[in-house]
């Protein structure tokens, strides 16, 4: 679990750095990765307020996440498509 939980810290960490230097797809993946923690985090507590036994889905749902975290964090370090030339009639934009 240490290893899990540092590995991702570690990867969530570094998709902060670089969102922090203005890159647009790990500004998106941090977003969404802030979200989904939160949506997390309210699922479990809502689940523990009502008396609901996790123990049988806590593996899953950690694995869950730590997947959705190295998709966000391979999504933000990719290049994606490259741009198109935008030309209207000779015109740029």
């Amino acid at each position: 679990m240490v290893l899990v939980d540092g590995l991702d810290g570690y990867l969530a960490g570094s998709m902060q750095r670089l969102a922090a230097i203005g890159q647009t797809r790990a500004k998106a993946a941090s977003r969404a990765l802030g979200i989904i923690v939160v949506i997390f985090a309210f699922g479990l507590g809502g689940a523990e307020l009502l008396g609901t036994e996790l123990t049988s889905v806590a593996l899953p749902l950690g694995l869950s996440l730590f997947v959705i975290v190295l998709g966000l964090r391979i999504w933000a370090r990719s290049k994606g498509p490259a741009a198109r030339d935008t030309q209207i009639s000779g015109v740029e934009m």
